[in-house]
């Protein structure tokens, strides 16, 4: 069992895409995701979101092409 009184690592890259994605949605927790925002790095975040913001495009053309064709 890990000691409350060590340090815990940082957070990955998983964490700000996971961080990016609850925004998106709009649905974030209280406490937990504020103390885990603190330890994010800006650079995962600012790759996470580009990446989530190409994705959302890609698929509202696929609709987009879909409902035309």
């Amino acid at each position: 069992m890990p000691d409350s009184n060590e340090p815990r690592s940082k957070p990955g890259f998983f964490h700000s895409v996971l961080a990016v994605l609850w925004a998106m949605v709009g649905l974030r927790r209280g406490k937990a995701h504020r103390e885990l925002d603190e330890h994010l790095n800006p650079f995962h975040v600012l790759v996470a979101a580009l990446i989530a913001l190409v994705v959302f495009i890609a698929t509202l053309l696929f609709f987009v092409q879909l409902a035309i064709h």
